[in-house]
């Protein structure tokens, strides 16, 4: 997990510099070579785990607590949309590889149109329609 060093911040507690660091012993290393030039600073460990995030528009540091937290860009329409349309892909070749199978065996036995069969190829539809309706237009 990484860490950050927070040296500075504005009134609001909006972070304006830090530094981040592989290790919370580096970090610590970091503070006692600075601690001359900002001796209110604090190192924490990242509030993502490190990890990137589009949406992160500041960190707010609290440095009584000696603690951050995120101030977050709402989600875009795209970062909503786009894994509701992965899932809606993938579950439609799922549902055309079953229609397709089922036509197949309909067609070689000839039966008639199994009711379970019907029933389930409905409910899939209705799961489809509800994953579109959460999509953002």
């Amino acid at each position: 997990m990484t860490h950050i060093v927070i040296t500075r911040w504005d009134a609001d507690g909006r972070v304006n510099k830090y530094q981040d660091r592989l290790t919370l012993a580096e970090a610590n290393a970091m503070l006692a070579r600075i601690a001359p030039k900002f001796p209110q600073a604090f190192a924490v460990a990242h509030p993502t785990g490190g990890e990137e995030l589009s949406n992160i528009r500041d960190y707010i540091a609290d440095p009584v607590a000696k603690t951050i937290t995120l101030n977050v860009l709402p989600l875009t329409k795209e970062q909503i949309n786009n894994p509701i349309r992965a899932e809606i892909v993938a579950k439609e070749r799922l549902t055309d590889r079953r229609v397709r199978e089922m036509v197949l065996r309909w067609a070689q036995a000839a039966l008639p149109v199994n009711d379970a069969d019907r029933v389930a190829l409905e409910a899939r539809e209705a799961e489809f329609a509800a994953l579109r309706a959460q999509l953002v237009p």
